[in-house]
């Protein structure tokens, strides 16, 4: 029954992942004119560690076959580090851009400069490859 439960909760946000990848691939405008300002930290971080996830995925992949300069191991240990820089660096990113948006005399909240800088970072895991 709990695996059961923890399987649908796993396979929503999954799904829910793969919709904002689209989204924000076939509509990069729409999506973030239409994105909630609002709404907690947890989903886009969520999504900004799948995405690390799969950079670092891509990495390890590129470095075993030779096609990255890293070696094998660092390719490895992409896949754990990626989703803890790309976590930390979130919000250190939202940071630089929430006090860039107060300076230019923006009203929008941390929260919804850190959404901005989580969904944006699926640029960066195409960059990866």
């Amino acid at each position: 029954m709990q695996k059961d439960k923890l399987k649908e909760a796993a396979t929503e946000h999954v799904s829910v992942i793969l919709q904002t990848v689209i989204q924000v691939i076939t509509n990069p405008a729409g999506f973030f004119r239409a994105m909630p300002k609002t709404g907690g930290f947890l989903q886009p971080l969520i999504f900004m560690v799948a995405m690390g996830v799969v950079g670092g995925v891509i990495q390890a992949v590129l470095s075993l076959i030779g096609l990255s300069p890293q070696g094998a191991v660092s390719g490895l240990v992409a896949i754990l580090l990626m989703p803890i820089l790309v976590a930390i660096f979130g919000f250190i990113g939202a940071a630089i851009l929430f006090v860039i948006w107060k300076m230019m005399g923006s009203q929008n909240s941390f929260e919804t400069a850190y959404r901005g800088m989580a969904y944006s970072c699926l640029l960066y895991t195409s960059d990866a490859a």
